[in-house]
């Protein structure tokens, strides 16, 4: 498609203005002056609306002159006319060729051929960083909506689990340190004194059991100390010997003789600290639990974290698949970057050369600009404006206060009051 610029602009009955015809001579600026309230913003408006009503409906809820029924705003683009008409709430839009031919589907005409005519260089840096951020986004066709919610939501997650790992660990340093050899449950004392008691049964055994056996061993070794005198006691003895086991592998104390009594210390202790072990294996418990919890707190923010770079990554190839329309643009979570510099660090002349190339690149077909508050602008940065619009073949529509009625199309009271330097049929 051939690029486009206004040849030709009529309007009537458009908000403040009553009748405006202007033909620019072919410089690359047109500026549109006047006093205030007089129609020069009507004017640039106009064109706005004419070309991107449905964006522009919002910021121009009115476009019809207060007293009249109709208005209508006719843009001429040379190979492509459009004219867009309103009456009531309703709006029309025609779009014919120079010869008169009519397009069946006009919006979509407008759709192929209009890109963001409303952007405004100007505005652009006055933004605040974030809506700059998100104007840019916007026009890049870059929409990190779904992204951004999705980080702030595991990040709120991810405040959470730190916010209880902190307080898990916390939980641990109450903990006093707790002896190794602290059972997992707490002690029972009736289970104490049982074992205990059971001990000092199998104790009061084997010294039963060892008493016997030595009393019989000695009586027996007595006994055969006089065995040439008492042989036939010997044998009746003997035989009472067997009768209580004696004999080698029958008699009890062979069960018992190697085992050394129970120490009964251990199990006194534990039944006299019973209270303090009990505490120590609570503790323990609260501890390996809150280690668990832990240990899942601190998996839960690993997994968060993951996530979220997984998103700054998405983001990251969204941005390095972007064509920004200036080398060194591009922007972060707090606003617009030049050269990974924030966009307000830049000076004046560097910030209108970028908000530029952002219109001009993003109107590549139709080569037209609108810039309101020119006044902001000094002799430098219109020098930019100039050039830059000059070297890129690019059409700007500017609004400038001016009393003198000599500087550019003076616009007053709705009409076209003077155009020195341009041709102008009012």
């Amino acid at each position: 498609m051939t690029p486009s610029r206004i040849i030709g602009l009529q309007v009537e009955n458009f908000k403040r203005i009553s009748a405006v015809s202007i033909s620019p001579n072919g410089d690359p600026v047109i500026q549109i002056t006047g006093k205030n309230a007089e129609g020069k913003s009507s004017v640039l408006d106009a064109i706005w609306a004419a070309l991107q009503w449905r964006s522009a409906s919002g910021s121009i809820p009115e476009p019809i002159r207060r007293g009249e029924e109709k208005a209508t705003v006719r843009v001429d683009l040379g190979d492509l006319i459009i004219s867009r008409t309103w009456k009531g709430d309703k709006s029309n839009l025609q779009v014919t060729t120079k010869d008169g031919a009519k397009y069946s589907s006009p919006q979509s005409i407008l759709d192929k051929l209009v890109s963001e005519i409303g952007f405004d260089p100007l505005e652009f840096t006055r933004m605040q960083p974030r809506d700059q951020r998100t104007t840019l986004m916007t026009l890049l066709k870059i929409d990190f909506s779904e992204l951004d919610q999705e980080r702030a939501e595991h990040l709120k997650s991810k405040t959470v689990a730190q916010a209880q790992v902190t307080g898990l660990y916390q939980q641990l340093m109450d903990i006093p340190e707790i002896p190794e050899d602290v059972p997992e449950q707490e002690v029972s004392a009736g289970d104490l004194i049982h074992q205990i008691q059971e001990a000092q049964a199998f104790n009061q055994r084997i010294k039963v059991v060892e008493s016997e056996y030595n009393s019989l061993y000695q009586l027996c070794l007595k006994t055969r100390d006089e065995a040439d005198k008492l042989r036939a006691q010997l044998g009746v003895l003997e035989d009472q010997l067997g009768e209580l086991w004696l004999k080698e592998g029958n008699h009890p104390w062979n069960e018992f003789k190697d085992e050394p009594l129970k120490d009964l210390s251990p199990l006194q202790a534990q039944l006299t600290n019973i209270e303090t072990i009990n505490k120590q294996v609570r503790q323990k418990q609260q501890k390996t639990a809150i280690t668990e919890r832990l240990q899942l707190a601190e998996q839960t923010v690993n997994e968060i974290t993951e996530s979220i770079g997984c998103i700054d990554q998405d983001k990251k190839d969204a941005l390095e698949s972007a064509k920004f329309p200036v080398p060194g643009l591009s922007f972060d979570e707090t606003g617009v970057l030049l050269n990974g510099v924030p966009f307000s660090q830049a000076s004046s002349a560097e910030q209108i050369r970028v908000s530029l190339a952002i219109g001009i690149t993003l109107n590549p077909d139709l080569r037209v600009l609108l810039i309101r508050d020119g006044n902001a602008l000094d002799s430098t940065s219109l020098g930019i404006v100039s050039q830059m619009a000059q070297e890129s073949d690019m059409q700007v529509w500017m609004e400038r206060v001016d009393e003198s009625g000599k500087l550019g199309i003076c616009i007053e009271d709705g009409t076209v009051k003077a155009s020195p330097g341009q041709q102008v049929i009012s």
